[in-house]
């Protein structure tokens, strides 16, 4: 997997969990510490976070980081990092 793939995949997990949650970019961003337009570049697999950036996004939607990275398991036991 490529990094830019790595990225469009914890993006779309980002945005997922935000649209899940009922949260704007804003709320999730204030929530993190981080700017809007942050989120925004996350949710678009531009922007590649520092660790301690990733841990504050994950505590902001409710979630512990590996959620973020290798996604949710499934009912066969598969991540869907695991699915290509």
């Amino acid at each position: 997997m490529s990094d830019c793939e790595f990225l469009t995949r914890i993006g779309a997990r980002v945005r997922a969990l935000r649209a899940t949650s009922g949260l704007t970019q804003r709320a999730v961003a204030e929530r993190a510490g981080l700017s809007r337009a942050s989120i925004a570049n996350v949710e678009a697999g531009r922007q590649n976070l520092r660790l301690r950036q990733l841990g504050a996004l994950a505590t902001a939607l409710g979630v512990q980081v590996d959620r973020l990275v290798v996604g949710e398991c499934g009912d066969d036991g598969r991540y869907d990092a695991d699915l290509s």
